[in-house]
């Protein structure tokens, strides 16, 4: 990608009028030519033939939604239907800092956002830089986490005597996440803490 500048919204193609659909084509122009794009290495990206694209841009006609879905993804806009595709950590981290950004005066929101994008994108150079060194210590760290999950899962489930039932649902139970189990066994702990309490 040569260029930054996308939406900062989701766009919602499959809610969008005809009428708005139309209108987007010149969103379309202006994403594309902030990538320093030409409409044929947009055609070649998307899969949307050049006249389409054009015709898009120019607000002619109403994009069919399939199209103006593969453009917008060759043109790194968000799309709502992307949050589904995002991994359970990412999900985490959106659910996780949106309270926070909303709660931000609207003059700094887009200072605000533009910092995360940089410390992302840092980390990111980083990460595709570390040495072998670093890459391994980093794995080791993430499997001990990993490792820290499980047990506390595993004394939780001993501790009130789950270990039976769940030892019968085994394969089930591999296939969480470590969130997932501490979640879990902090539900566990807490009905048990109000039930102690009562």
């Amino acid at each position: 990608m040569r260029g930054e500048e996308t939406s900062s919204t989701p766009v919602d193609v499959d809610s969008m009028t005809a009428e708005e659909r139309t209108r987007i084509g010149v969103r379309v122009a202006a994403w594309r030519a902030a990538q320093n794009m030409t409409a044929l290495e947009l055609s070649e990206a998307s899969g949307v033939d050049r006249k389409t694209i054009r015709t898009i841009e120019r607000g002619s006609r109403a994009g069919q939604p399939a199209k103006l879905r593969a453009i917008l993804e060759a043109l790194n806009v968000p799309q709502v239907g992307d949050f589904d595709s995002f991994g359970e950590r990412t999900r985490a981290f959106i659910f996780s800092t949106a309270p926070i950004f909303e709660e931000l005066p609207n003059a700094v929101k887009d200072e605000a956002q533009a910092d995360v994008v940089s410390l992302l994108a840092g980390k990111v150079r980083r990460a595709a830089n570390l040495s072998p060194f670093e890459k391994r210590r980093d794995q080791e760290e993430t499997q001990a986490r990993s490792l820290d999950a499980r047990e506390r899962f595993n004394r939780t489930l001993e501790k009130y005597g789950f270990e039976g039932q769940i030892a019968a649902r085994g394969g089930e139970v591999d296939s969480l996440t470590d969130d997932a189990l501490l979640e879990i066994a902090a539900a566990i702990e807490e009905i048990h803490s109000e039930d102690h309490h009562q």
